[in-house]
């Protein structure tokens, strides 16, 4: 297994175990939150929707 799939398996569970995708942009040092928002697509709908509702022009920047 490389390393890439232990980090988006982190990052999916993450996801899936509550935390805001603000909180996992942090965790993973992304830059830019479009590149933490990749993970979303890992996710049933009703919880993508809950994290897409968090994304504010502060947690773009």
């Amino acid at each position: 297994m490389a390393a890439h799939q232990f980090r988006h398996t982190f990052a999916v569970n993450v996801l899936n175990n509550g935390s805001d995708i603000a909180k996992l942009k942090q965790l993973l040092g992304h830059r830019d939150i479009r590149m933490t928002a990749t993970y979303l697509r890992c996710l049933p709908t009703s919880a993508m929707r809950g994290d897409v509702e968090t994304l504010t022009l502060d947690n773009l920047v």
